[in-house]
C-alpha cells in the first residue's frame, strides 16, 4: 500500500482545505455586515483530513507543522522570516502548500 501522497496530490489536499477555510471566513463576514446576529456552523471535513495528513505523515510531523502552518501561519499568509526555526537553528521557509511538502520530505532523509 501507497502510504505517502505526490507533491501535486498534496498541494491539491492543501488548496481544498483553504478554500473550506475561506469560504467558512466569507460566510461569517457576509453575516456581520448583514448585521446578522449570531454564528452559523458550516461543518466540513477540514480537521479530517489535517488529522489524516497527520496520520500519514507522522514520523515527519512530529510537532504538528501542518496544521501550524494551515491554522497559525493561514495557509503561508502570515510567514515571516525566522518564525519557524528547526532544532538546529536553520530556518524552515512555509510561505506555500510547496514549501511545506518539501519540508516534510526532507524530514524522511
Amino acid at each position: 500500500m501507497k502510504n505517502e501522497l505526490t507533491k501535486n496530490e498534496f498541494i491539491e489536499i492543501i488548496g481544498e482545505l483553504q478554500k473550506a477555510f475561506t469560504y467558512q471566513k466569507e460566510i461569517e463576514l457576509f453575516f456581520k455586515k448583514s448585521g446578522i446576529i449570531g454564528f452559523i456552523y458550516t461543518p466540513d471535513c477540514s480537521d479530517s483530513v489535517l488529522r489524516l495528513l497527520h496520520i500519514l505523515y507522522a514520523q515527519q510531523d512530529k510537532d504538528n507543522i501542518i496544521s501550524f502552518f494551515c491554522n497559525d501561519l493561514d495557509y503561508g499568509k502570515k510567514y515571516k522570516k525566522e518564525i519557524v526555526k528547526e532544532n538546529l537553528g536553520i530556518e524552515i521557509p512555509l510561505k506555500t502548500s510547496e514549501d511545506l511538502y518539501n519540508y516534510l520530505c526532507q524530514e524522511l532523509k
